[in-house]
């Protein structure tokens, strides 16, 4: 995300990343992920403040989804920053 299309109009998403997983964790992420890009509960209608966007690709479509705050998020989120300080 660009500074000029995040909701406060200075975030920029943070610097990419490229990390070695193991199938394990590969999974872990997966299935973390599909949960929110399924669960409607976890979803908002749209992108405001405090709000995530998850996108995935399949099948040369990407689905993306706007998350609301909550719990489940913020475990997929932590899990994914202590992968990125594993590198």
């Amino acid at each position: 995300m660009t500074a000029k299309n995040s909701s406060s109009g200075v975030y920029n998403g943070g610097k990419k990343a490229t990390i070695t997983l193991t199938k394990e964790q590969f999974i872990d992420i997966a299935q973390r992920a599909e949960t929110l890009l399924q669960n409607k509960d976890y979803q908002a209608d749209k992108r405001e403040m405090q709000t995530a966007v998850l996108s995935t690709q399949r099948d040369g479509f990407i689905i993306k989804r706007v998350l609301k705050k909550s719990e489940f998020r913020n475990q997929f989120e932590t899990l994914l920053k202590k992968l990125l300080k594993q590198e």
